[in-house]
């Protein structure tokens, strides 16, 4: 069960080696194709205006065009004071788009006094900036134009109708490759697997595919 990049790779294998796959449950299809990206890290600023803003912000001259390389400059740098507060940055921009209602944080100044893990910050800001720069090592189209040699195989998706992470169309067009699978589209949830028709949609599957030898 993968979502996120975990789809795209559990598609890219089922590809390669389609004679070990018994079954998939895919949630949150994202295929790093050049558009997907660009609504990731440009284009999600029309729903989430503020907290685009403030990952811009972090530093001077940050833009849209720039910004995957000058967050990847600062996480990767020899600073680790710098890299871990542009790494807490990274992580806190993707972590508040995750749920179409967000946790409603009655003081704001909460956070500032839990304490931060800078070492997995730092570790997860770079694995996903790393596979960012290389479009998560996969061609998507060449996914979405192989992916009929998985047609017997059974495949569900759960998707969140508000995923801002991964929109849906991905999710649909990979349906429309593989008409016998089964999309369930969540219509009160975002990208996160903790919303509750989400999960309840993950385990129901998950039981399903019990059976399955």
């Amino acid at each position: 069960m993968e979502d996120h990049g975990g789809s795209s790779l559990a598609l890219a294998y089922g590809i390669r080696y389609p004679e070990f796959v018994k079954g998939l449950i895919l949630r949150g299809v994202f295929l790093s194709r050049e558009n997907e990206l660009d609504w990731f890290l440009k284009d999600v600023d029309q729903f989430f205006p503020e907290n685009h803003e403030l990952l811009l912000n972090h530093k001077d001259n940050l833009n849209k065009d720039n910004l995957v390389k000058e967050y990847t400059d600062l996480v990767f740098g020899s600073n680790f004071d710098i890299a871990k507060k542009a790494a807490v940055a990274w992580n806190q921009f993707e972590g508040s788009i995750l749920k179409l209602l967000p946790s409603i944080n009655n003081n704001d100044n909460d956070n500032d006094n839990e304490e931060i893990n800078y070492e997995f910050e730092l570790a997860r800001a770079k694995v996903q900036l790393h596979y960012i720069n290389n479009f998560c090592f996969i061609d998507g189209t060449e996914i979405l134009d192989k992916v009929k040699i998985l047609k017997d195989v059974p495949i569900e998706i759960v998707q969140g109708r508000y995923d801002m992470v991964c929109p849906p169309k991905t999710a649909y067009e990979l349906k429309k490759q593989l008409p016998n699978c089964k999309l369930t589209i969540i219509a009160d949830a975002g990208h996160s697997a903790s919303e509750d028709g989400t999960l309840s949609s993950l385990i129901s599957a998950t039981e399903k595919f019990k059976s399955i030898s």
